[in-house]
């Protein structure tokens, strides 16, 4: 799935050593934030084609990868996608990215379920893509379809029910809270699908107006939105030009041991469970289907592969 999303996004190893390098280096690195043990696909490729005679050329040395993973059992026809949405299918100002959208509908076309990873919720998700008239097609993305949303604190199994959830500590979330309103730096907390807030801000109207995420409910006080339901993602927010490097270093510190800190943007800190990652959501979901991590990436399809025998 990373080796396929690489190349919808315009890399390719065929094209020169350099470029093979370059892609390399985006598929280990985007292995190493989803936290999987292992090679990525073209190192694997790499190491054995290299333990092969030297005489042979690049071309059977293909060959034999190919004949030696059919082998081990793998299936050249794709059966699912991990499609991680953040910053790829759609970026960080709520862009489409239009050409892995196209390839996307392709595979959907052609029967493969497509597993959605994001740090946003299921009903942002299903919004941003019914724009696209692509909700709902073959169980895409809908209410029924598997998915790891929230940065992995909510897993969603293959008809669409709950399989994990994990929250924040009560205790942390009133600290963000009293934070927030103390240095007037707007946060949401998000309860599965709902959005709560404690006062009103632009950058919190853009979660709804650009990102789709259900409209944010402001709450009239700390207590009223402790009370409300338990909360699985604190979003800090504030404006470009803000340097939060102070900010993540605070909330680092004080939840050290209890919760983590991300930063994906430049003007935005998320907290969420200790015990939750994309990495670690997407582990739970793939045994609830069946497909073991010793499997390796293509046992949940090669996007690559798709292509080339579509």
């Amino acid at each position: 799935q990373v080796h396929g999303l690489l190349h919808l996004l315009g890399f390719d190893h065929e094209l020169s050593k350099e470029a093979e390098e370059e892609m390399e280096q985006e598929e280990e690195q985007i292995l190493n934030t989803l936290e999987w043990i292992g090679k990525g696909l073209i190192r694997s490729a790499y190491h054995f084609s290299t333990d092969m005679d030297h005489s042979e050329n690049s071309d059977e040395a293909n060959r034999d990868i190919e004949k030696r993973s059919l082998r081990e059992g793998h299936q050249p026809k794709l059966t699912h996608i991990v499609c991680d949405i953040d910053g790829t299918v759609v970026d960080y100002e709520g862009h489409l990215h239009s050409e892995s959208i196209e390839s996307l509908r392709e595979a959907v076309s052609q029967g493969v379920t497509v597993i959605m990873l994001t740090g946003k919720t299921r009903a942002s998700t299903i919004a941003t893509f019914k724009l696209l008239n692509m909700e709902g097609r073959g169980d895409f993305i809908s209410e029924n379809s598997p998915g790891v949303f929230l940065q992995g604190s909510l897993v969603y199994g293959e008809h669409g029910q709950l399989i994990y959830r994990a929250n924040l500590d009560v205790d942390i979330c009133k600290e963000a809270c009293l934070y927030s309103l103390k240095h007037k730096i707007p946060l949401v907390a998000y309860c599965e699908e709902q959005c709560l807030t404690l006062f009103e801000h632009p950058s919190v109207d853009l979660l709804h107006t650009v990102h789709h995420e259900t409209k944010v409910k402001v709450m009239p006080s700390v207590v009223d939105l402790l009370e409300y339901s338990s909360i699985q993602k604190l979003l800090f927010l504030g404006n470009t030009d803000e340097d939060f490097s102070v900010l993540t270093q605070h909330w680092s510190e004080l939840t050290e041991g209890k919760a983590c800190v991300i930063k994906e943007q430049p003007n935005a800190i998320e907290i969420v469970p200790l015990n939750s990652s994309k990495g670690g959501g997407i582990m739970v979901l793939l045994d609830h289907l069946g497909l073991t991590e010793d499997s390796d990436l293509e046992a949940v399809g090669d996007y690559t592969r798709w292509l080339s025998n579509k």
